[in-house]
C-alpha cells in the first residue's frame, strides 16, 4: 500500500512539473505567433498597396539605366552592388518590372521555406512570417543566409556575398582558419574569375562603384571596420570549434547596413538548418561503430 501511494505521489509531482514547464511554454509559443501574425498582416498591407519590391525594383533598374550609382545609398532605388551582380541579373531584368519583382519575391520565399523547414509548422509559419518584411521589400539576405549553410560544403557560393555586399563574405576566413587550402582558393579563384570577366566587359562600372564605395564610406555603416574585425573573430574562433551556426550571426554583424535595415535579421533564418546538421554531425561521430562499418565487413 505504501508504495501504491509512492507511485502516486510521485506521478503527481510529474504532472505538477509538466503544468510549471507548459503553461509558460504555450505562452511563449502563443506570443510568437501573435507577433507573426501581426508582421504579417503588416507587410500584407504593403502587397496590397503596391509598394513592394523596394529593393529588387532598384535591381531591375539596373538592365535599365546607364548610370548604376547615380542614386545615393538609402534613397529610392539605389542599387549598391559590384557590376558583376548586375550582369548576372541582365538576362532576368528583361521582364517586366511587375513580373521581375514577383519572381524574385517568390525566389526569397522558396529560400526561407528551405532554411526554416527543420523547425515544423509549429515554429516554422511564425518564423516565416517574421522574414516577410524581406520578402516585401527584395533585398537578398534570403540568399546570404542560404550561403550561409551550403558555403562550408560549397565554397564559390561566397562570391555572392563578396560581390554585393562585401563584408559579410567570411567564409574564406573560416576556411583559411580551418586550413581547409582548397577551398579557400576554390572561393577566391570563382569570385576573382567572376570580377576579372566583368571588369574586362565594363571596366567604367567597376571605376564608378570603387568610387562610389569610397565616396558613401561611414555614414549609415556605423562602427563597420569595428563591426568587421569583430565578426572575423567569431568566424576564426567558430572555424575553430566547428560551430558553422556562428556563420550567419557574424554575417549579421558585419553587414554594412546593420543598424537601418531589420531585414538583415532573417540572416538567422539560417540558423535551424545549420544547428539541425550541427547536431547531425555530432551523433555520427560519437555514435558507436557498426560491424558493417568494419574494413572488409
Amino acid at each position: 500500500m505504501s508504495t501504491l501511494h509512492t507511485a502516486d505521489r510521485a506521478r503527481l509531482v510529474r504532472s505538477e512539473k509538466l503544468r510549471r514547464v507548459r503553461l509558460p511554454w504555450l505562452l511563449l509559443t502563443a506570443a510568437v505567433w501573435m507577433i507573426a501574425a501581426a508582421c504579417a498582416v503588416f507587410f500584407w498591407g504593403y502587397l496590397n498597396q503596391g509598394v513592394h519590391g523596394m529593393d529588387s525594383g532598384a535591381y531591375w533598374l539596373t538592365a535599365h539605366r546607364h548610370d548604376l550609382y547615380g542614386a545615393a545609398p538609402g534613397s529610392v532605388d539605389a542599387y549598391l552592388y559590384s557590376p558583376a551582380f548586375a550582369a548576372l541579373l541582365w538576362p532576368v531584368a528583361q521582364l517586366p518590372r511587375h513580373l521581375f519583382i514577383d519572381v524574385w519575391m517568390l525566389a526569397e520565399a522558396v529560400a526561407f521555406g528551405w532554411l526554416l523547414r527543420p523547425l515544423r509548422l509549429r515554429w516554422g509559419v511564425p518564423a516565416f512570417c517574421l522574414c516577410m518584411g524581406e520578402i516585401v521589400v527584395g533585398n537578398i539576405y534570403s540568399f546570404l543566409a542560404v550561403v550561409a549553410v551550403v558555403g562550408a560544403r560549397q565554397p564559390a557560393a561566397w562570391a555572392l556575398p563578396l560581390l554585393t555586399k562585401i563584408t559579410p563574405g567570411l567564409g574564406p576566413v573560416w576556411f583559411a582558419v580551418r586550413r581547409e587550402w582548397r577551398a579557400l582558393a576554390w572561393s577566391g579563384a570563382v569570385t576573382a574569375g567572376i570580377a576579372v570577366v566583368s571588369f574586362a566587359v565594363n571596366p567604367a562600372g567597376w571605376f564608378d562603384w570603387i568610387r562610389f564605395l569610397v565616396d558613401n564610406a561611414g555614414g549609415s555603416q556605423f562602427l563597420l571596420p569595428l563591426r568587421v574585425a569583430v565578426a572575423a573573430a567569431l568566424v576564426a574562433y567558430a572555424a575553430v570549434r566547428r560551430w558553422t551556426w556562428v556563420l550567419p550571426i557574424a554575417m549579421l554583424l558585419a553587414n554594412p547596413m546593420v543598424l537601418h535595415s531589420e531585414m538583415a535579421l532573417s540572416l538567422l533564418a539560417a540558423l535551424p538548418r545549420l544547428i539541425r546538421d550541427a547536431t547531425w554531425d555530432r551523433r555520427d561521430r560519437t555514435a558507436p561503430m557498426r560491424s558493417s562499418d568494419t574494413i572488409g565487413a
